[in-house]
């Protein structure tokens, strides 16, 4: 299967019918990261799966399945960043 047959859902859920399931499964993750989760989680006002979802999808490279908020979101975050570097730097 080539990464083009990778359908990435990223979207809300909204189309699934409601008696059908997700698939899910489960990793175990070093105590560091899953803190660093749960802050970026907190800090966009998200939930620890949006995030893992979308990072997933960021990792198998189906960034235009991920919702335009979030991408604004995430630029105006590196804006910021170089921003306050350049200000640095003067």
């Amino acid at each position: 299967m080539s990464s083009k047959d990778i359908r990435c859902y990223t979207q809300p859920y909204a189309h699934i019918v409601l008696h059908m399931t997700l698939p899910q499964f489960s990793i175990r993750i070093p105590p560091e990261l899953d803190k660093r989760v749960k802050h970026y989680a907190q800090e966009n006002r998200t939930t620890k799966t949006r995030v893992m979802i979308d990072a997933l999808a960021y990792y198998l490279g189906c960034v235009d399945d991920i919702p335009l908020s979030r991408k604004v979101m995430e630029l105006e975050k590196r804006l910021t960043t170089l921003e306050a570097e350049v200000r640095g730097g003067k």
